[in-house]
């Protein structure tokens, strides 16, 4: 009988579960992976555009100071700082007066606006009452001092003057002959700055930094968190990407505070500034984490059907091959031929028990039509019976018949047949149990010839008491056929009896 041996099965449907589940992973690992992506990509586009948003409104910022610096720069040369008794004659005479008389000015950017002579004492300035200091010492006073003529932005600085923090932005003063005449100074609030990049939401631990070119950050704020002004970035990748690149994305620290983020930074040229806005990556990533969380599970709860169901079908698989190897074992060990023939009259199947009545081996049988076994004198009877079995769906069928060995030789066998159907009614296969009755016909046939031969000598017997009694009565016919019919009589009486 073909059939799909158990290990077969087995290892097929342990395959199938082992593909769904590879497939179902492998779909599950794309799916989350191109989420993850997107995710990350629309987070770098966000940062991106907020990085250019506040590198445009910091250059401008940075501008104006200039501007201003410069025009007063311009009108302290030209005038002499001696002759000028006033900051604001200074700066009436210049850009400066909007920053001294707009009020909104004065209160948000500019902490102060001095001007201090080669010796780094202030000479004027627009605080009031005037505090007389000295700036000699200060970062910015040394660089000009030293013959940096660029306009400078310094680092983060706590004023004596006012008790704030500011940030320095200076233009060095010249005086007549060309020599080094003293600093122009804004006191910038950096406070101007973080107010605005608060007006952006960036998440938790967000952040928007401005910082210089040695890394120290001149202002900025991160989300929920403290000023970042005066901390330093310049041992991380983020720096490092900046002194390479004036514009860039990254996914880095930043800040010395143990916090992964997805940052992007722009230069602010033509200065040596950069400004960088960074997002949380933990934030950002939440709520694709939750997905995935809940993606895995229902991943985990179908490789667990898919375990289930490997089980069952493996239980199922271990009963059907208890079954079979029992019904293999009787089938195999029976004292009588088993066989399995499809609807065409080919073997399916057969045990060893029908080779040895048939007397052929298996591989030349398998070769053999079953109507060849049979003598072709009986066939067409037995063709007559299996045609209207099948017509009429018939489920069992028993034909007493011969099969002519493979020496030539006739085997008298019982044929039981047990004809199976499919379900839409269309025939399957006729299972067949064949049984060698051989010695029984051959002892049925010795018996008849037994029973012949006593008949014909009861005849003899009957035959010769009769020819006793005609020798002793010749002269009485009709008695001596009474005589023969009760020889007879009492012969039968005495078999019956018998």
């Amino acid at each position: 009988m073909k059939r799909t041996p158990f290990l077969t099965s087995t290892v097929l449907t342990a395959v199938f579960c082992l593909v769904i589940v590879a497939l179902s992973g492998a779909a599950l690992f794309v799916f989350l992976s191109r989420e993850k992506e997107q995710v990350l990509q629309n987070a770098f586009r966000q940062t991106d555009n907020l990085s250019r948003a506040f590198q445009e409104h910091s250059l401008r910022t940075v501008e104006n100071v200039r501007q201003v610096l410069e025009s007063l720069k311009e009108i302290y040369e030209k005038r002499g700082g001696g002759v000028i008794d006033t900051f604001e004659e200074a700066a009436n005479a210049s850009v400066a007066r909007y920053a001294i008389r707009s009020r909104e000015a004065q209160g948000t950017l500019f902490n102060l606006l001095s001007i201090a002579d080669e010796n780094g004492d202030l000479v004027l300035s627009s605080q009031r009452p005037f505090r007389a200091l000295n700036v000699f010492e200060r970062p910015f006073f040394r660089a000009h001092l030293s013959g940096v003529q660029e306009f400078i932005v310094g680092e983060p600085i706590l004023g004596r003057a006012t008790g704030k923090w500011f940030i320095p932005m200076s233009l060095p003063v010249e005086k007549p002959d060309g020599s080094f005449g003293g600093v122009i100074l804004a006191s910038v609030d950096p406070f101007y700055f973080s107010l605005f990049y608060r007006q952006v939401r960036l998440g938790p631990k967000g952040f928007v930094l401005f910082s210089g070119p040695t890394g120290k950050v001149l202002t900025g704020t991160v989300q929920d968190g403290d000023p970042p002004f005066g901390k330093s970035i310049a041992e991380s990748n983020l720096f490092r990407s900046m002194m390479s690149r004036e514009e860039g994305s990254l996914t880095c620290f930043g800040l010395p505070d143990g916090e992964k983020r997805i940052i992007s930074y722009r230069k602010v040229a033509p200065y040596p500034l950069f400004i960088s806005a960074g997002m949380s990556l933990d934030e950002i990533l939440s709520p694709y984490y939750r997905r995935r969380t809940a993606a895995v599970l229902a991943a985990a709860s179908f490789t667990l059907f898919v375990a289930l169901f490997f089980a069952a079908a493996y239980s199922a698989f271990s009963r059907e091959r208890k079954e079979e190897e029992r019904f293999r074992n009787f089938f195999e060990q029976s004292s009588v031929g088993f066989a399995i023939v499809s609807p065409e009259g080919e073997w399916i199947h057969f045990n060893d028990k029908l080779c040895e009545i048939t007397g052929y081996p298996r591989e030349e049988l398998l070769e053999r039509p079953w109507r060849d076994l049979t003598p072709p004198e009986e066939l067409v009877g037995e063709m007559k019976v299996m045609a209207k079995a099948i017509a009429g769906h018939w489920e069992d069928v028993f034909i007493e018949k011969r099969y002519v060995r493979r020496n030539g030789t006739l085997v008298d066998v019982d044929v039981s047949t047990k004809i199976i159907w499919k379900n839409d009614g269309s025939l399957r296969y006729f299972a067949s149990m064949v049984q060698d009755v051989s010695e029984r016909k051959r002892s049925e046939r010795l018996l008849a010839k037994r029973a012949e031969e006593l008949e014909l000598h009861r005849e003899a017997i009957i035959e010769s008491m009769a020819m006793l009694a005609e020798y002793r009565d010749r002269g009485t016919g009709n008695h001596i056929r009474r005589t023969k019919e009760y020889v007879k009589l009492l012969l039968e009486r005495s078999g019956s009896a018998a």
